[in-house]
């Protein structure tokens, strides 16, 4: 995508500049590799697609842009930056190696990198946090690895564990909803096609349901009530039925009737 690959070029940027600062030169190879990246995400940006995705070309709109980035980020990855920036002045303090930190701080500028490309863009997709939310998570590790490699070496599996625990009721509960809306389509789609056997001229189906933005139906609009709506007309349009009513979400374990 626009925002990983631009990332991946930022970042292998300043790593050539820090081999080239440590070397004194940059080996063929890896210039030629970047040479190639660099052509190969020009020829992406250039593709007649990409017009489409292109924010105007004002300072109105990219202040705008800016300030919605701005907003999504202190939103949903504030921690991420607190944590960061507190581990770097922890390792600045200690004094701890100048690699390390240049590493995660060129990793972390990367996250930014991958998110700020989107000021350019029409739009904003919250997925496209995931690469940015990656290269800050990693940069923080990072630097926790290098402040546990001496008294506080206990730290870091105890910290693991929580994440680890925290990522695994998300995991379970993410892989439920994608089980529950397999399930809850595969369901409508027996009632549509017995409708359409039957040769009956109105079928009700229930909206589909999610607790987490891994089902695929997250956020997005269902059948209504109203057979008229647009999205009622095209499902029964589909399946060769007159009409098609929407009903309530299926109820889940542990909510109030």
């Amino acid at each position: 995508s626009e925002n990983t690959s631009c990332a991946g070029i930022f970042m292998a940027a300043a790593f050539l500049v820090f081999v080239l600062h440590r070397k004194g030169k940059i080996p063929f190879h890896l210039i030629a590799a970047f040479t190639v990246a660099c052509l190969g995400f020009l020829c992406m940006m250039l593709a007649p697609a990409e017009s489409g995705r292109a924010a105007e070309h004002s300072i109105l709109g990219i202040a705008r842009n800016i300030q919605g980035d701005l907003i999504v980020l202190q939103r949903d990855l504030l921690p991420l930056f607190c944590g960061f920036a507190a581990l770097l002045m922890l390792c600045v303090m200690m004094k701890k190696e100048r690699r390390t930190i240049l590493t995660a701080a060129i990793l972390f500028c990367g996250g930014l990198v991958s998110v700020g490309v989107f000021v350019f863009a029409v739009y904003f997709p919250q997925r496209s946090l995931c690469q940015a939310t990656v290269f800050m998570t990693v940069a923080c590790l990072i630097l926790l690895r290098e402040l546990t490699n001496g008294k506080y070496r206990a730290g870091a599996p105890v910290l693991a564990a929580v994440l680890g625990t925290v990522f695994l009721f998300s995991f379970i509960l993410g892989l439920g909803d994608v089980a529950v809306m397999y399930a809850e389509s595969r369901q409508r789609d027996a009632v549509l096609l017995n409708g359409a056997a039957s040769e009956e001229s109105e079928v009700s189906v229930r909206r589909y349901s999610s607790n987490t933005k891994y089902a695929a139906c997250f956020g997005l609009s269902d059948v209504q009530s109203n057979p008229d709506h647009w999205i009622n007309e095209d499902l029964a349009a589909f399946y060769g039925i007159e009409r098609v009513i929407g009903l309530p979400e299926a109820e889940h374990f542990g909510e109030d009737s």
